[in-house]
């Protein structure tokens, strides 16, 4: 594997929120296509060359396949683990889907929902270089990688 592509990520443009390391991860990674994270239950937090639409869509999808993917510590009963990486191969395309932000595992409700990295690439991409990246960048931000639960008002809004 070529470490050397998945150099540290470039300085940060004033006012970017978290866009710019999208731009930047898919600039550095080879077969990178477009980016988005997103809540892990489908908020859009930032995105990088996907229109509204393939964002709309890829985080519905995202979200849908963390969800499924949770189920597989439930074959067993092991329900205490948490969804790693999620690997979809297309002919035309592979979707890669990671876990980011934490939230708490002792079973307290939690304060925040944590997020999903979710990588489209050709289908010519490494998967082993696009997810090493992908692990790279969860973890140097990993403290940025939380959504806060949205509450109900009570007012039935």
């Amino acid at each position: 594997m070529n470490h050397t592509l998945l150099s540290t990520p470039s300085a940060r443009p004033a006012g970017s929120g978290l866009a710019w390391l999208l731009e930047d991860f898919v600039n550095r990674v080879p077969g990178a296509e477009g980016a988005l994270l997103a809540s892990r239950d489908g908020l859009k937090m930032a995105v990088h060359n996907l229109t509204e639409t393939e964002a709309d869509r890829m985080s519905a999808v995202m979200s849908g396949l963390f969800s499924l993917a949770r189920g597989v510590g439930n074959i067993k009963g092991d329900n205490d683990g948490l969804v790693q990486q999620i690997v979809i191969e297309h002919d035309a395309h592979r979707l890669f889907v990671m876990s980011a932000g934490s939230v708490p595992s002792d079973g307290t409700t939690p304060a925040a929902i944590g997020e999903l990295l979710g990588v489209l690439s050709s289908p010519e991409a490494d998967p082993g270089v696009v997810g090493y990246g992908m692990a790279q960048l969860v973890n140097s931000v990993n403290e940025h990688l939380q959504t806060p639960v949205r509450r109900s008002t009570g007012d039935g809004q």
